[in-house]
């Protein structure tokens, strides 16, 4: 018996080869030498990760998203102690880099696709001791660190250039590495500093480990599959039927295009009734001569749907893998799923990749801009915080603080201290101001009568401005941030 394959192409094929169709992936990595002998090399081929970034359409998202959560949606300063000398602490900021988000993006996408990130850090005449006056994203996968961590390398070729780790306190030699005393060196042959984090996994505390590694299995699935159905249908096209010649038949010799006499006149009865579709399909099969057995002929169509429906679910199991490494819910890809009985489970999701993935990198980045802060000022009157990924949360609580407000759970100051940073709103010292308010009335301290009334009408007139003025400027923020998403 012999069964042949007829598909969208016009092509006949065994349906062996259906079955042991090879599947080939064929990636070259990037090479990257370095020849200090001090250099320790990472567990992982970073090269190749990035590479992986790029192979998989999931990974890749996730990796942006959370970049873009963490640090793609601004910054600005809050208030700890003064309001004065806020805009000379903006401008130093801005003045260390044209455009500060996109700086820390590229940090945190080499951080959640590789495994840390590097930022290059320069100061005032290369002065160990002076303000500093740059900041600069480096490509991790080009650095290399050296034992300890307190030196890195970015090497091309034989070119070399040495960083030196954030406050070391020793001058590092920029074209050799050597440690010297701080000061010893000349400015111009000091080696910059930098800046580098890792996400840390036990055994990886010079590179740390990317949150795609335990998922790449799942990458390399999907990059098989996708190739499969790739190089398959790109080559024969849709299987439509099956032909399936029983019986004595004599199926002739191969001729030189590979294909035998039976081959060929099957083939070209498919090609007359697909330019003639409602023509009739006449089959000549010669029989071996003296064959007691009848040539038998059968064709039945095939169905895809099946194999087609398991690709898909191959497929969506391998992006909840990688999406489950990262910590992404699938709706913040704007990929829509329900909850096992039919409910929208999106925001109870969010929540938790914004409690355990955002805020904590958050946190991280803004302790390091906040040292930048203390040292090229002399104090923290103002801390660097990066903006909340969703302002209509901040919008939800700013209406629950002021029916609290309303009904005497807190005070006028107690709503500053919660919202006042985002807006350089400083405490009031006066003492009503820390009253508590039930419907506009203070509920609080002991005064006369008229001084208590007037009073509660000064008060009430500042702070139903002070709460208009709060809620006004979020709504400009959220269409502000809306008009920014969409216009990407």
């Amino acid at each position: 018996m012999k069964q042949f394959i007829y598909t969208s192409k016009k092509k006949l094929i065994e349906k062996d080869i259906l079955e042991r169709h090879a599947i080939k992936n064929n990636t070259e990595d990037m090479d990257f030498s370095f020849t200090d002998k001090q250099v320790v090399e990472p567990p992982y081929n970073l090269p190749a990760l990035v590479v992986i970034l790029e192979q998989n359409t999931y990974h890749k998202r996730a990796v942006y998203q959370k970049a873009v959560d963490i640090a793609g949606l601004g910054w600005q300063l809050k208030s700890i102690e003064e309001e004065e000398g806020i805009e000379e602490v903006e401008n130093m900021l801005k003045s260390l880099n044209e455009d500060l988000v996109e700086v820390h993006k590229r940090g945190l996408i080499d951080y959640f696709s590789i495994g840390f990130d590097f930022y290059e850090i320069g100061r005032e005449d290369n002065n160990p001791n002076a303000a500093i006056d740059f900041i600069e994203h480096v490509p991790a996968h080009t650095i290399r660190f050296l034992k300890g961590r307190k030196v890195a390398l970015q090497q091309k070729g034989m070119k070399k250039k040495y960083f030196k780790r954030y406050k070391y306190p020793y001058d590092v030699h920029k074209e050799t590495g050597e440690i010297k005393k701080l000061g010893s060196l000349p400015p111009e042959l000091r080696a910059r500093e930098f800046y580098s984090d890792v996400d840390y996994a036990p055994g990886h505390s010079y590179y740390g480990q990317p949150s795609i590694i335990p998922a790449l299995g799942a990458v390399k699935g999907d990059i098989s599959r996708r190739e499969y159905n790739i190089d398959w249908f790109g080559n024969f096209g849709v299987p439509a039927c099956l032909v399936t010649v029983s019986g004595g038949f004599d199926q002739g010799p191969v001729g030189e295009d590979g294909y035998t006499d039976l081959e060929r006149a099957i083939e070209d009865r498919f090609d007359e009734l697909t330019e003639n579709p409602h023509s009739t399909m006449v089959l000549s099969i010669p029989s071996v001569k003296g064959s007691p057995n009848p040539v038998e002929v059968k064709i039945e169509k095939l169905s895809t749907e099946v194999k087609e429906a398991s690709f898909r679910l191959y497929r969506e199991d391998n992006m909840k893998e990688v999406l489950s490494s990262h910590g992404v819910p699938a709706s913040r890809l704007a990929i829509t799923e329900s909850g096992a009985l039919g409910g929208n489970v999106s925001e109870q999701e969010t929540e938790i990749y914004k409690r355990s993935v955002i805020e904590p990198m958050q946190n991280k980045l803004e302790r390091f801009m906040n040292s930048i802060i203390e040292h090229n000022t002399g104090s923290l009157a103002f801390e660097f915080k990066f903006n909340d990924m969703d302002l209509e949360d901040e919008q939800k609580d700013l209406d629950m603080a002021i029916k609290l407000f309303d009904k005497a759970a807190i005070t006028p100051n107690q709503l500053i201290q919660y919202f006042g940073w985002k807006y350089n709103l400083l405490e009031s010292s006066h003492p009503a101001m820390d009253y508590h308010y039930l419907n506009g009335q203070a509920i609080d301290g002991d005064l006369p009568e008229a001084e208590e009334t007037a009073i509660n009408e000064q008060i009430n007139e500042e702070v139903e401005n002070a709460l208009k003025s709060l809620k006004s400027t979020v709504e400009e923020q959220i269409q502000v941030s809306k008009k920014k998403w969409w216009s990407k």
